[in-house]
């Protein structure tokens, strides 16, 4: 992913196929563009991530999941 301008970071997305790790033989996985993904924050615990794949657009709402009673502080 690149950082945009605007502090988001935006790249394409790839699918990979193949066979399983231990198969034999094995033979290298085919990689292909899919779509393309945008994330970007609202502040430290909030966000959104946008995609598309095979030409279907989806935008999801992300939150920070905590841990323990105190949360990490972004610097």
């Amino acid at each position: 992913l690149a950082r945009q301008p605007n502090g988001s970071f935006t790249g394409t997305l790839y699918r990979t196929t193949g066979p399983a790790f231990n198969a034999s033989p094995w033979f290298a996985p085919v990689v292909s563009s899919v779509g393309s993904m945008t994330l970007s924050f609202a502040n430290g615990t909030t966000g959104t991530i946008a995609y598309t794949v095979d030409g279907i657009a989806v935008s999801k709402p992300i939150e920070r999941q905590v841990f323990g009673t105190q949360p990490p502080i972004c610097r």
